[in-house]
């Protein structure tokens, strides 16, 4: 198939989770022999930089910088206008202009809107194109707005949030109608999504991983934690986890240490006994290499972690609330542990160091899970069957 991928931010390097997901759809695509054209939006956040791309896809990709800084005039335009300005951050007429030539030049089978914020430029997908365009879901992105404006103590600031959240609820459950169809990275809001729009064609195609799985890690017990310090579930859950349960786990070990890395870590906030601060690092796999226990203690937020898959491929022992573990098939004792509360992380923890054998047998079984549910070739034959269903019904 021949296939235009646009981004809200460049794909690689791979700086975060939503960064991650974007490449592996554009790796896994080419290894199964399709041509992908890759269309990319650069932010200051997300500066785009082609030799982090791998050759594959160099000649294929082109990029448009925007400036996302939040800006007052274009807010009050925004809000005078009634328009989502989280989305009016993203809309840029060079990348029209880059999407039209596009599909001037080009015959695409399909093309694929990675992420809502590379949703602006469907209109000008649907005045060139009949072809199948596919809105790819990380997450329902005004949940997270929500649950933003809920957090937030300032009133006046609370009121705004609440406001930015409505109107991109809006603009999110519009554009659920206007693609062809959804691809969901997680099950949970594939399920959502086919409640609250009204496209019937929706199914849950998630991240993939690499086939081959790597070497197991050596037992250890260092514990390790890698993510996004610039969204806010993330460091909610890690500050909670510190409090509540870090202290307990020394007292029960005073060698143990915590690892932590991510990137926009502010690296005196998180110092603290036994934890070792990495910010942000080059390489995640090469990170979490010497350490075998992740803490994954999420309470809001949606969509799959992928750092948690990714871990579970590498034989990493995943000890997760529920939230954060949303979306994948797992077996609690089976090929991850789930905690409640700070009593059952501590207990996990114990166990894990306690039972070395078990603990080893568990990551086996999370790298079986891991490569039976999201290995290239499943889920490209999954995505590829859907999209080729969707030119069907056209």
């Amino acid at each position: 198939m021949n296939l235009l991928q646009i981004t809200s931010k460049p794909p690689f390097p791979e700086k975060d989770g939503g960064c991650r997901a974007m490449a592996a759809l554009a790796n896994s695509l080419v290894q199964q022999g399709n041509e992908v054209q890759l269309l990319c939006i650069a932010t200051y956040k997300h500066p785009f930089n082609i030799s982090s791309f791998p050759p594959t896809l160099k000649e294929k990709t082109t990029s448009v910088f925007i400036n996302t800084k939040p800006n007052f005039f274009q807010a009050l335009s925004a809000f005078v206008q009634n328009k989502s300005y989280n989305i009016t951050r993203f809309d840029s007429k060079k990348m029209h202009q880059l999407v039209n030539q596009s599909l001037q030049q080009n015959k695409f089978d399909a093309i694929i809107l990675d992420s809502l914020y590379a949703t602006p430029y469907l209109p000008t997908i649907l005045k060139n194109t009949t072809c199948p365009v596919v809105y790819r879901a990380h997450n329902i992105e005004y949940e997270l707005w929500e649950t933003h404006a809920k957090n937030e103590k300032i009133f006046f600031k609370k009121l705004y949030l609440q406001l930015l959240a409505k109107q991109l609820k809006k603009y999110e459950i519009n554009i659920l109608t206007e693609v062809t169809g959804i691809a969901c990275i997680s099950p949970e809001n594939a399920f959502q999504i086919k409640n609250i729009s009204k496209n019937k064609r929706v199914s849950y195609i998630p991240f993939s991983i690499n086939d081959s799985l790597p070497k197991m890690a050596a037992l250890s017990k260092k514990l390790f934690f890698i993510g996004s310090f610039e969204w806010e579930p993330n460091t909610i859950g890690l500050k909670w986890f510190i409090k509540n349960v870090w202290s307990k786990i020394i007292d029960f070990d005073p060698k143990i240490e915590f690892h932590i890395a991510g990137k926009g870590m502010n690296k005196k906030e998180w110092e603290g006994k036994n934890i070792v601060c990495h910010g942000e690092v080059e390489n995640a796999e090469k990170f979490i290499e010497p350490f075998f226990i992740m803490p994954v203690p999420l309470f809001n937020g949606s969509g799959v972690r992928i750092k948690i898959i990714e871990a579970m491929a590498a034989g990493k022992i995943i000890i997760a609330t529920p939230k954060a573990a949303e979306g994948i098939p797992y077996t609690h004792q089976k090929n991850i542990f789930i905690a409640h509360s700070e009593n059952e992380f501590v207990n996990c923890i114990k166990y894990c160091i306690l039972n070395p054998e078990k603990a080893i047998n568990i990551s086996l079984e999370a790298q079986k899970l891991a490569v039976e549910q999201y290995g290239n070739r499943k889920v490209m034959h999954d995505f590829l069957s859907f999209i080729n269903k969707l030119k069907e019904d056209e």
